[in-house]
């Protein structure tokens, strides 16, 4: 199993700390979706903690920060186009630990710089 697949099987272990990072609860994790212009490493469903009603988010997952402006540049656009209202994130490892701390998140909005 490659790097990125294990770092997609820790955080699908890990939805109590995931629920922190989304601010959501209740969460419903699919990996590797198919859609039509391509595939989601997760993509998750579940109740937001301040409107209390549902919401989607998709985590895309790297394996390191040099992948990340790659996807700011091809692949959050296509993502915020098919899904409009799911939150966006993308995750990468800090090292090649499998530990879920050594992964950092960054939401659409850390992006934006």
């Amino acid at each position: 199993m490659s790097y990125h697949n294990d770092m997609i099987e820790v955080i699908s272990q890990n939805s109590n700390k995931l629920e922190l990072i989304l601010e959501m609860s209740n969460l419903v994790l699919q990996t590797e979706v198919s859609f039509t212009k391509g595939d989601l490493d997760l993509f998750v469903s579940g109740v937001c903690w301040y409107s209390n009603e549902f919401q989607n988010a998709i985590i895309e997952v790297k394996g390191h920060s040099g992948l990340v402006a790659h996807y700011k540049r091809h692949q959050l656009s296509k993502y915020k186009k098919q899904f409009p209202k799911a939150k966006q994130f993308v995750c990468y490892g800090k090292d090649k630990s499998l530990e879920f701390e050594n992964f950092s998140f960054l939401s659409e909005e850390d992006l934006s710089y």
